[in-house]
């Protein structure tokens, strides 16, 4: 994983560790398709704070710390070790609802957006009719 990211993740409390996981995952998806905008932006702190009771302001600076570290690169696989040890079956199909919140925000499905979310859908063991339940509700 990129040294930016390794230190990103390591400045973190423990407590925090998932929620910035998902912000690399998240941030990552949302660059996916070249073109990180504005609803993409207020999606992943939109759902971030609902989904980790976290604080508008801490999950901006997350974000501003991810977009910087991605560029790195980044290792998904990693993250979703991460994902998957801390959170339960229902937090980790949660975050697959927000990857697919992110790639929807635009009003496009960019086809490597989708590969990443099915990708990380599948490393976090979300099954494919689960994350076509989720696609169709959004």
């Amino acid at each position: 994983m990129g040294n930016a990211i390794s230190t990103l993740l390591e400045s973190v409390p423990e407590s925090e560790r998932c929620l910035a996981s998902t912000v690399l995952v998240l941030t990552e998806i949302a660059h996916a398709d070249k073109a990180f905008d504005g609803r993409e932006r207020e999606t992943i702190i939109e759902g971030l704070c609902e989904l980790f009771s976290a604080d508008p302001s801490r999950v901006e600076a997350l974000l501003a710390s991810a977009i910087e570290a991605r560029l790195g690169g980044t290792d998904l696989t990693r993250l979703s070790r991460i994902l998957g040890q801390h959170l339960s079956q229902p937090e980790r199909t949660n975050v697959v609802e927000a990857m697919w919140r992110v790639v929807m925000a635009d009003g496009t499905v960019d086809d490597m957006e989708q590969r990443l979310a099915d990708s990380m859908s599948l490393l976090l063991g979300v099954s494919y009719d689960k994350v076509a339940e989720i696609r169709q509700h959004l």
